[in-house]
């Protein structure tokens, strides 16, 4: 005699464990992946650029990437920091952590759709917003939310910080229209131009929104936050690595070996900038554009435009003269013034003659050449757009170039760019004073 059917609840039990089984383990390897300490630069582990990044990031139809929500990661690193009393570079270990909502916001917890007499502010921009070198509460979107409710009244204020890292304004403005507008924000910091000049990718982000806009793109964002499916990935990198040898994590170069082309060229920068304005405008709530220069100490040559017009002969001449910047600093100063009256226009020569100075103790005439010098690099242009869009769009303007490039025996930043807890510290004060000046705050 044929056995009767199994009743459905004992078909599906098998399931339901399995199923439970399942989130179990997806929860143990995410308690133990997020327990550990990560370098942040160590892009195998934490951040490849785009559909590659795993631990902190997730692949993102319209950004790009994003942070993963509901996640606390330490991050550590030891760069170089650059200061107008600090001979070369010197080495400067920090530790801090992500702690995203459920938003993927390195932010406290917030609720878009209810905001009720809350005045709210949203922070976009970059790494220097999101979290970079300094701890959770030392972010100047958390100082400044403290300065707010430390004003009489009873107003509730909360700040949200938006700041993704690696961001350009092409994202920040994405961001902004498919994400924060719903929100209901009443202002809009905007803080952005360190990754709009990057040609590392060799196309601009316009062109990349088209290779990222497919369904592919959201099935990986959705696997991607699977600690299993991150688990089971790993072990077969590993395995590659063991078999045929380890492939060099590096910046997705989209066009080969063609023109290579900004991020976001000036001209579509001015455009982003614009749109925010104008959405401000339409949507209600008011814009204000920061500044925020990097180290003056630090020196890039492909970031300085006057390189290229050097002629040979000149940076031969530099190439001769830079060992003795450190070892014959007194020989070096009087070369380079001489090189300084023939190629004025020279960064380079500016820059190795400002560090001859400081060998020679000469900090004050060494800072002058250093900001001088800085005058000419490739962000002065993207913020001079800043200044102009501002002008036009009658938008508040919070220009930290006065701070950040002032005399000063303390660093304001942990690297060649990234502020500092009194960086942040620099940025809430000067920000909270200009909102109240601006009248903008209740």
């Amino acid at each position: 005699m044929a056995g009767l059917p199994r009743s459905p609840r004992r078909a599906l039990l098998p399931w339901l464990l399995a199923i439970a089984l399942l989130v179990a383990a997806d929860r143990a390897l995410k308690s133990s992946y997020y327990s550990q300490t990560y370098r942040y630069y160590d892009a195998g582990e934490v951040y490849w650029e785009d559909s590659h990044t795993l631990l902190l990031f997730s692949p993102d139809r319209y950004l790009f990437w994003r942070l993963k929500p509901h996640i606390r990661m330490k991050l550590e690193e030891t760069p170089e920091q650059y200061g107008a009393y600090v001979i070369g570079t010197r080495k400067v270990p920090y530790a801090f952590e992500v702690v995203t909502d459920s938003h993927g916001y390195n932010s406290p917890e917030f609720d878009c759709g209810r905001k009720g007499s809350t005045f709210r502010i949203v922070t976009l921009g970059d790494s220097r917003t999101m979290a970079e070198g300094v701890s959770f509460d030392d972010l100047y979107p958390r100082k400044l939310e403290t300065l707010l409710r430390a004003r009489p009244g009873g107003r509730r204020y909360e700040v949200v910080n938006g700041g993704v890292s690696g961001y350009s304004s092409y994202q920040g403005l994405v961001q902004l229209e498919r994400e924060l507008v719903p929100c209901s924000p009443d202002i809009v910091t905007v803080l952005f131009g360190i990754n709009d000049q990057d040609v590392d990718q060799g196309i601009s982000d316009a062109e990349k929104a088209r290779l990222f806009d497919t369904p592919i793109t959201t099935l990986r964002a959705w696997s991607n936050r699977s600690m299993l499916a991150y688990f089971l990935r790993r072990q077969a990198w590993q395995l590659k690595a063991l078999l045929f040898g380890k492939t060099p994590a590096r910046t997705i170069d989209y066009a080969g070996a063609g023109p290579r082309m900004a991020r976001v060229p000036l001209d579509a920068y001015a455009h982003n900038l614009e749109r925010i304005a104008d959405l401000g405008r339409r949507e209600g709530f008011r814009p204000v554009f920061l500044i925020l220069p990097t180290s003056p100490y630090a020196y890039y040559p492909d970031l300085f435009p006057d390189q290229a017009a050097l002629p040979a002969e000149a940076s031969r001449a530099l190439d001769e003269v830079e060992p003795l910047v450190d070892r014959e600093p007194p020989a070096a100063e009087a070369r380079l013034r001489r090189l300084l009256e023939e190629h004025p226009e020279s960064s380079r020569a500016r820059h190795m003659l400002a560090r001859a100075l400081q060998r020679l103790g000469r900090f004050e005439e060494g800072h002058a050449l250093f900001v001088e010098m800085n005058r000419s690099i490739v962000f002065s242009r993207y913020e001079a757009l800043v200044r102009r869009v501002a002008a036009e769009r009658g938008v508040t303007l919070v220009d930290l170039t006065p701070e950040f490039t002032a005399l000063r025996r303390e660093a304001l930043c942990v690297d060649d760019m990234h502020p500092n807890v009194l960086g942040h510290d620099i940025i809430a004060r000067r920000l909270y004073e200009e909102l109240d000046k601006a009248a903008l705050v209740p």
